[in-house]
């Protein structure tokens, strides 16, 4: 009578740790990238020198270009590209983020947040800040 009650908890545990490795959905892959320069190219920038921060209200839109870096600007001659510690996957699927601040600007020591599609918050900390140069070939 014993043994079959350890059975039955035994069945009833490893039945639900089954379920619920089975209504998992395996991540989506991203598609292959090209370098991140090249596609900062294809932006009409090239990556410049390394920065402290960012002032805040210099933020205007943000987009995505990989797992590992976005690119936020302020208008046509004002563009940054942000590199996180590890991967921020949430930002592929979202369409707004949020970030802290030291003191009116963004750092090294601020974090990218971002709730994606599952709604769950991600925090992103930033890794380096650079600024975008503006290749000649793409000036008006």
């Amino acid at each position: 009578m014993q043994m079959t009650k350890h059975f039955r908890l035994l069945f009833a545990a490893s039945s639900l740790l089954w379920l619920s490795a089975c209504s998992q959905s395996p991540l989506e892959e991203e598609p292959p990238l090209r370098p991140l320069a090249e596609r900062l190219a294809q932006l009409g920038y090239q990556q410049a020198e390394a920065i402290d921060a960012i002032q805040r209200y210099d933020i205007e839109r943000w987009h995505y270009l990989d797992p590992q870096h976005i690119w936020v600007d302020s208008g046509p001659q004002r563009a940054f590209l942000i590199r996180f510690v590890r991967p921020c996957r949430n930002l592929r699927f979202d369409n707004a983020m949020g970030y802290t601040d030291t003191l009116g600007r963004l750092t090294r020591h601020d974090k990218v947040l971002s709730a994606g599609t599952s709604g769950v918050p991600e925090s992103c900390l930033i890794d380096e800040l650079f600024r975008l140069k503006r290749l000649e070939s793409s000036k008006p």
